[in-house]
C-alpha cells in the first residue's frame, strides 16, 4: 500500500482500488433466471396494462350510450313540459275571455236597469 501523501499510486492499483464492483462475464443459470424474470415480469405488466385500458374503454362506451339515452329522455319530457305549458297558456286565455265575456254581460245588466 502506498502513501498516498508521499508517493503516487501506481495506474494499476488506483483502477482496482476505484473498483467497487467488477464485471463476471461469465453466464450462469442464475443470470439466465433473472433476465427471465424481468422479461416475464414486464410481460405480465403490459398485459395487465392492456386488461385495464380495454375495461376502461368498455365502462367509457357505457357511460356515453347511458348519457345519450337519458338525454334523447330528457329532450322528450322538456317537449310534453312545454306541450303541456301551451296546453295551459290556452285554457289561461280561454278562461279569461269567458271573464271578460261575463263581465260584460254584468255590466250591461248593472246599465240597463
Amino acid at each position: 500500500m502506498h502513501d498516498i501523501e508521499t508517493e503516487p499510486m501506481p495506474l494499476g492499483e488506483r483502477r482496482s482500488h476505484r473498483r467497487l464492483l467488477r464485471f463476471d462475464p461469465t453466464f450462469s443459470a442464475g443470470s439466465l433466471g433473472q433476465i427471465l424474470t424481468i422479461v416475464i415480469g414486464l410481460g405480465g405488466a403490459y398485459a395487465t396494462y392492456q386488461s385495464d385500458r380495454a375495461t376502461t374503454r368498455l365502462e367509457l362506451d357505457q357511460i356515453k350510450a347511458t348519457a345519450l339515452a337519458e338525454k334523447s329522455t330528457a329532450k322528450e319530457s322538456i317537449a310534453e313540459l312545454k306541450a303541456d305549458v301551451r296546453q295551459v297558456q290556452t285554457t289561461i286565455t280561454s278562461i279569461d275571455k269567458t271573464l271578460a265575456g261575463i263581465q260584460a254581460g254584468l255590466d250591461a245588466k248593472k246599465g240597463k236597469p
